[in-house]
This record gives structure tokens, sequence and C-alpha cells, in this order.
């Protein structure tokens, strides 16, 4: 896929989860790790970081993640140092988290103004196991 097909994606994935955005902030459903079922944050802690809750964003290595930022997140912890480098918010280090339970990666640990939890909502179900 070359830049101007990914840039095309992106927008109109963009457009699409601005229309889903209301809904999800209205829920009040918890949200699980999806290989465990460790209770990780709740809907009614979603947020809004550059005027959205939901960010298409791609690392260097060219992998697509879709995002949710939340103000809490539980059973889980930030591995390594946190760094600027490759931030997709801009004043705000990051660093990888971690589901406590079974170590599957799920997001980033934002630090800066305030700390938020950048989550990978395909990592996560609403469903316990």
């Amino acid at each position: 896929m070359n830049s101007i097909d990914q840039d095309l994606e992106i927008e109109l994935e963009e457009e699409t989860l601005i229309e889903e955005e209301e809904e999800v902030l209205e829920k009040e459903a918890d949200l699980f790790c999806k290989f465990c079922g460790k209770k990780i944050t709740n809907y009614k802690y979603a947020i809004d970081v550059n005027g959205k809750f939901k960010h298409i964003c791609v690392n260097p290595h060219g992998i697509l993640f879709e995002i949710g930022c939340f103000s809490k997140a539980f059973n889980c912890y930030g591995v390594g140092q946190s760094t600027y480098e490759f931030t997709w918010f801009s004043g705000y280090a990051w660093r990888v988290l971690v589901c406590s339970g079974c170590l599957s990666h799920l997001g980033w640990e934002y630090s800066g103004q305030g700390i938020f939890f950048g989550l990978i909502l395909q990592n996560l179900t609403e469903e316990k196991k």
C-alpha cells in the first residue's frame, strides 16, 4: 500500500470513528483484556484527547492501531522508560502498556500535562472470560 492509499484509508476510518464516538462516550460498560479476561477499564473513563476519543495511529514499522483514550486503566503496567520519540500526541511521552495477567500488549501510557492511556481497542472486549 503506498503512502497516498494509506492516508486515504486513514481519513475514511477517521470519518467512521467520529460517527461511532458519541455512542461510545455514552456507554458505561467494563472492558476486559481479550486474551485473559482481566478488567482493564470502563467506558465511563473514556476521554477526548486532541478533540476525540478514538484515534487511528501508524507506528514507524507501518503497523496501524485503533486506540481509545482513557483516564484510568487497571490491571496493567507500563514497561520501560517513557520517550517522546515517535509520539502520536504532541507534548506527551509514552511507554508500552501490558496486561498484568498475561503480559499482552494493551497500548501505551502517556504522560505530559497529566496522564492518560491509549488502549488498543481490538485487544479489549466487553465480555468477561
